[in-house]
């Protein structure tokens, strides 16, 4: 698999993750949307808007990150804005389950995927800090889920 096919997955799993939690998004603990403006442009705006706005008041909320190249409504909504160079995101979502992958405990499945990819040189493709992607506290939630 090469480095676009990499990101072409990466950007097509994380459309079909989103995709199946758009039944509703009330329970959510952790929400991490890559360039997918849910409460501007999916399937009903304003229901997942409710139901983004009902899992922020659980107690379990961890919080919410938007990574994408445009400042919009739902990177507005969330807790984390990570900008980043127009047509990167899939090197950032590869960026992050990199990270997962260095964390004890990632699935053996994550691994491989993953392969050698390096969080920070896809960080820096994508104009991010590398620093912005490490935050313990994102990265630790992510790996459970």
């Amino acid at each position: 698999m090469n480095a676009q096919d990499a990101i072409r997955t990466t950007l097509e799993t994380s459309s079909m993750v989103l995709n199946s939690y758009l039944g509703d998004l009330s329970d959510a603990d952790l929400l991490v949307s890559i360039e997918a403006a849910f409460t501007e442009t999916w399937q009903n705006p304003v229901a997942a808007t409710r139901q983004f706005a009902a899992a922020k008041k659980h107690e379990d909320y961890k919080g919410s990150i938007y990574i994408g190249s445009r400042y919009s409504l739902t990177a507005s909504n969330c807790d984390t804005w990570v900008a980043n160079k127009p047509g990167t995101s899939g090197a950032l979502a590869m960026a992050l389950l990199a990270l997962v992958a260095e964390k004890k405990g990632a699935t053996a499945k994550v691994k491989a995927f993953v392969g050698d990819a390096n969080a920070g040189t896809l960080a820096l493709q994508a104009e991010v800090a590398p620093a912005r992607l490490r935050s313990e506290e994102h990265t630790s939630e992510l790996q459970s889920h």
